[in-house]
């Protein structure tokens, strides 16, 4: 399930916006409209989202923030190596950064071996003007405490003990900018 959605400058959405879907402790769920994925954690999601709001108000562009994480995750390894990132920045010639930063936190079961759903948190840096990856991680929470996976700056990557990247391994010397 998704959890939360951090966007900054990416289409329309200049400064940092957090799309957080966990719901209130203190929230009546009578219809049963509430999930508690982690069954041993407190936290409850929504089962359905609704985005609404006036025209032009951004809507499109947070959906456009999920598809493009996901697109990128999944293809951007299949792209030719001068390929540009496709996405458009904040449009503003007085921008503080030329950074965009997406960051999603889901739960799931990531390893096949795994009998419960853990907390997952994907974080992408781009650099808008050049459109190459400044940094990139993927941590995991699997008891208490977050451990991550894999963290790159630019193009070396580092692997975490739980993930299984050797120092020799020639996918390192396939990360790309883009």
């Amino acid at each position: 399930m998704i959890r939360k959605l951090t966007i900054k400058n990416f289409f329309s959405v200049k400064e940092e916006v957090v799309l957080d879907l966990s719901v209130a402790k203190n929230a009546t769920d009578p219809d049963g409209r509430f999930a508690r994925p982690i069954p041993t954690a407190s936290e409850r999601l929504p089962k359905v989202i609704v985005l609404f709001g006036a025209n032009a108000s951004g809507k499109t562009n947070v959906l456009r923030a999920f598809t493009f994480l996901f697109d990128f995750a999944r293809n951007s390894a299949t792209w030719p190596p001068e390929a540009l990132i496709p996405f458009l920045p904040f449009d503003t010639a007085e921008s503080d950064s030329p950074i965009t930063r997406l960051t999603i936190e889901v739960d799931g079961v990531l390893f096949p071996d795994e009998q419960q759903r853990k907390i997952y948190t994907y974080d992408l840096a781009v650099d808008s003007a050049r459109r190459i990856v400044v940094s990139e991680s993927l941590r995991y929470i699997p008891e208490r405490k977050s451990r991550w996976l894999f963290q790159r700056e630019g193009s070396a990557i580092e692997a975490g003990s739980d993930f299984d990247l050797s120092r020799q391994d020639p996918v390192r010397q396939k990360v790309r900018n883009n």
